[in-house]
């Protein structure tokens, strides 16, 4: 008998537990130019739950902010890549940080992480992807809708670069700085327009 109350017990708060992690929305991960990983996520948690844990997708992260629906900050602790939020019967929490998920080397720049949710990932400008370990759900031009799992995914960012071409018009030669990640191979001009 007293293993029974014991395994409906612990089934009400699996069920507890389960309810209050219902709702989550995708991650969002947008990496800056410099390649840094800014991490947001809205969680939907029921109002009756005091606490919920969220998995996190690396254990080194920074900037930690979590908030309910009127901005209230929340408090938190982590272990590992779980954190605990107190939501104290809020019904939507904001949270964001900061993740060390992505590496640099030899020009290329490589995304590493894990995901219980489906992820959005926006690439900085410039950027041109290399390789995907996983098919991605949806892209749409540097933004890729990632499912869930383990990530790896590597990418580049064209360099920008200055060039000086030497242009006639009508007779007077005129030096002409360009600044872009395009490669110019040719620059020409009349009294109406530039070509490249």
């Amino acid at each position: 008998m007293r293993l029974q109350i014991i395994v409906i017990l612990l089934a009400i708060a699996g069920v507890a537990i389960g309810l209050a992690q219902l709702g989550e929305n995708n991650v969002s991960i947008i990496i800056t130019s410099d390649g840094k990983a800014k991490v947001s996520q809205t969680l939907f948690p029921k109002t009756y739950v005091s606490t919920i844990d969220v998995e996190l997708i690396s254990e080194k992260i920074s900037n930690l902010l979590a908030t309910d629906e009127e901005r209230i900050l929340l408090g938190t602790t982590q272990n590992s890549d779980m954190i605990k939020i107190a939501t104290l019967g809020a019904s939507q929490v904001d949270l964001k940080y900061n993740a060390d998920v992505v590496e640099y080397e030899s020009g290329i720049f490589r995304l590493k992480y894990n995901s219980k949710v489906q992820s959005n990932v926006s690439l900085p400008p410039l950027s041109k992807l290399v390789s995907l370990n996983t098919i991605p759900t949806e892209i749409n031009e540097r933004e890729h809708s990632l499912p869930p799992g383990d990530i790896s995914l590597s990418y580049s960012i064209r360099p920008v670069t200055t060039q000086e071409f030497f242009v006639t018009i009508k007779g007077t030669e005129h030096k002409i700085n360009t600044i872009s990640a395009a490669k110019i191979e040719e620059f020409s001009a009349d009294e109406k327009k530039f070509n490249s």
